[in-house]
């Protein structure tokens, strides 16, 4: 079961930087070269500095962005920029929002967590892809300590973590701060009792990863790497950051991550003529480039996908979208891509993977990822563009992922493919950070 610990975290000193705006950064994997310069333009402190530092010129050896993000953290802590709690706490989390036109309120909390080898406490739902790992894994070397937490999930329909840190909630936040539309409060909590109530309630649950695989799995390659270079057992490299949520949460959110294909020589009348064998296909008469329209078609999509599966189909060499809903009762046993797991079989995106792309298309997947013809794209309206963009182009909208086959998949010991779901809001770097070094204890 997960093991979890109050910790002395290093954050920015909440007495100058009460208002964490100007220093907040959304985790590595969704910062881009415009959002970099963006956010280092808002401070020289901001901390995309630690979690996504970019390439500089004359890098190379010694120097490299992974060093510069040591230095900056060992800079900064000198300068009082950054100062280091005196006694262990746990942080609580509050995230405000607005999805789908609504408000949300998406709670939580920020703890230590003990690591152990994935699939007995501690459970993945999704693949991983080498090149994201690697980053991490040279950044824990350099800087010894997480810039940013994993997210996981727990069962706790009764409530009771909720009880445990609301009176905790019911101060003043040591800090607040907005970033991309998300209000982040969070709270310092030294209490014994808050940690022990928190230690003891996952102390019988599983936890559960929705967001941070990669980076879980390199704390454990890079305490590996301490150990094999002489370090205890016992130190904080065996440990990482992470935020909790209970699944039941009301403002959990699960967004898809659809997919565009690029580079196949695939006639449309011949692709349509392949796809009829499992799908029922209806073109669409509303234009997916005005947003009216794209709203429309994501409405058509997610009441098809209430009752059977369904993907959206866009077509560069046409410009049209389609409406692709799996033939009821189709028999599906010859179609060797597809997973075995009938759970996993049940997935929208392992259907769109291995009866589509694999199947139909012919599109390899190698150890290392789909190569140069697949990419994922979160944005509906930039799936469009882009899919629209080339007469090769093909983009897959799908449906989000529900809370229960994340779950379901997990307590399989299976795993979904890579970049099946997208948990909003993203916990930002910048809220606390952790120390990882074997010399700290854990």
């Amino acid at each position: 079961m997960p093991v979890i610990r109050p910790f002395r975290g290093i954050h920015y000193d909440f007495a100058r930087h009460a208002d964490l705006t100007p220093l907040l950064s959304p985790p590595y994997d969704a910062v881009d070269e415009a959002r970099r310069a963006a956010l280092e333009a808002q401070s020289p402190w901001n901390a995309v500095h630690l979690e996504a530092e970019g390439q500089r010129p004359g890098d190379g050896g010694a120097e490299n962005r992974f060093s510069r993000s040591a230095r900056y953290l060992e800079e900064w802590r000198a300068q009082g920029v950054l100062v280091r709690d005196d006694r262990p706490a746990i942080y609580a989390l509050e995230q405000r929002f607005e999805e789908g036109g609504e408000q949300r309120v998406r709670h939580g909390f920020l703890a230590s967590l003990e690591l152990q080898e994935l699939g007995f406490g501690v459970l993945p739902h999704e693949q991983t892809l080498p090149a994201p790992g690697e980053d991490r894994f040279r950044l824990y070397r350099a800087a010894r300590a997480n810039t940013s937490p994993i997210f996981c999930l727990y069962a706790d329909d009764e409530g009771e973590s909720e009880v445990i840190l609301q009176q905790a909630r019911s101060g003043r936040p040591n800090a607040t701060g907005t970033l991309g539309g998300v209000e982040n409060r969070l709270w310092r909590m030294e209490q014994p009792e808050v940690a022990r109530g928190l230690t003891r309630l996952l102390a019988h649950r599983r936890a559960f990863i929705a967001d941070g695989h990669h980076r879980y799995e390199m704390a454990l390659a890079h305490a590996r790497a301490c150990e094999a270079e002489g370090a205890p057992a016992s130190g904080a490299h065996r440990t990482i950051l992470a935020c909790f949520c209970p699944m039941s949460d009301t403002g959990l959110v699960i967004r898809p991550v659809h997919r565009l294909v690029t580079g196949l020589s695939v006639e449309i009348g011949r692709l349509l003529l392949l796809l009829d064998e499992h799908f029922d296909v209806e073109e669409l008469v509303e234009d997916v480039r005005k947003p009216a329209g794209l709203a429309w078609a994501q409405r058509r999509l997610a009441e098809a996908g209430r009752s059977g599966h369904a993907l959206l189909l866009l077509a560069g060499a046409d410009r049209k979208a389609r409406l692709l809903r799996l033939k009821e009762g189709v028999d599906l046993s010859h179609v060797t891509a597809l997973p075995r797991n009938p759970t996993l079989r049940t997935l929208d995106v392992a259907l769109l993977q291995g009866l589509v792309l694999r199947h139909t298309l012919g599109l390899r997947e190698e150890a290392a990822g789909w190569g140069e013809h697949l990419a994922y794209v979160r944005d509906e309206a930039e799936l469009v563009t882009r899919a629209f963009a080339g007469a090769d182009a093909l983009g897959f909208l799908v449906n989000p992922t529900p809370m229960w086959q994340v779950r379901a998949v997990a307590e399989a010991g299976e795993r979904m493919p890579a970049r099946t779901t997208f948990f909003h809001p993203k916990v930002p770097a910048g809220l606390v950070f952790h120390s990882i070094d074997p010399h700290d204890p854990a």
